[in-house]
């Protein structure tokens, strides 16, 4: 290949620490790829060590080894600020500690060339798409389909630095889970409770995100109350999904109470279908087959990725 499929860069911060950051070319890499990585040979062993960006658990484990020299090592998430995992300094940070998202955002890769996006709220340049409607209606397949979707369809650097997909319910699912047997994803699947705590985390996650990415799509639970509700007020946008179509008008009233911009409504129904019904003023759809493990099959209308806005 003559695309480094993992490029590292050393981001100096003028205090006392510096941050690698990670760069795949590709949604998925090969693990070999570690057996000729090498970090960055400016890297002062002196200061501690953020690595960030988006990659897979064993290449975050691989990192961590190469930089265990360094007096501290923290990995850097969007949702929860640099979290110190090893450190060797009895003065600096130790283990458990936290660095903060406002501390660590200045230093991030910039990268102008990309797009702006225009958002509703002042002072807000991200879109937060909601994606609402009752249970079992296909939200989360549907989510997962357009965000397998645009992975081909965007710039490697626009996915990986500008996209994220945040879940705003506690079902245990990830990324992960339409990529392997159902049998297996049902057993690792956990469960979290949905109360104020998730909730209050979910909410201080959206708000750093939106400083940080242009496109956030939001998985949202399937009842409309004051802990949704929460959530919604800080999203922009909202895409309907309802297996029944009389609770289509139910979900819009509460996106509009929420002052969120629906970008389109869609009967989820049993058999395969991809059907536009209207486009105008709202785009009303008919889409079949949201179901587990078919993200991968299900045919998105060229006027459901319109509505995003959000072109290479």
């Amino acid at each position: 290949m003559n695309e480094a499929e993992v490029t590292l860069t050393l981001v100096a911060d003028p205090r006392d620490f510096q941050i690698l950051d990670i760069f795949m070319s590709r949604a998925r890499i090969r693990p070999s790829v570690i057996r000729s990585l090498a970090i960055p040979q400016q890297i002062d062993f002196n200061k501690g060590i953020v690595i960030s960006g988006r990659a897979p658990i064993w290449l975050y484990a691989h990192l961590l080894r190469l930089c265990q020299n360094a007096p501290w090592v923290a990995t850097f998430s969007p949702m929860d600020g640099a979290i110190v995992v090893a450190s060797n300094s009895a003065n600096g940070p130790q283990v458990g500690e936290v660095i903060r998202t406002e501390t660590i955002l200045p230093y991030l890769p910039k990268h102008p060339e990309e797009p702006k996006q225009e958002g509703p709220k002042p002072g807000i340049n991200s879109k937060a798409i909601a994606f609402l409607g009752p249970p079992r209606s296909g939200k989360s397949v549907l989510m997962n389909a357009v965000r397998i979707r645009l992975g081909n369809v965007l710039s490697p650097e626009i996915f990986q630095r500008q996209f994220y997909v945040l879940r705003a319910c506690p079902d245990g699912e990830g990324d992960w889970f339409s990529e392997i047997p159902k049998e297996q994803a049902l057993t690792l699947r956990y469960k979290n409770r949905f109360d104020d705590t998730f909730v209050s985390q979910i909410c201080q996650a959206l708000e750093q995100l939106l400083m940080q990415k242009q496109l956030l799509l939001v998985d949202c639970g399937g009842k409309i109350d004051k802990k949704n509700e929460r959530i919604l007020n800080l999203c922009t946008h909202a895409i309907i999904v309802s297996r029944d179509p009389e609770q289509i008008p139910v979900w819009r009233g509460a996106a509009e109470l929420c002052e969120l911009e629906i970008l389109a409504e869609i009967e989820s129904v049993s058999k395969q279908c991809a059907e536009v019904i209207s486009d105008s003023p709202i785009l009303r759809m008919r889409l079949g087959e949201l179901k587990r493990g078919n993200e991968r099959n299900i045919k998105l209308p060229e006027e459901l990725l319109n509505v995003l806005q959000f072109n290479a």
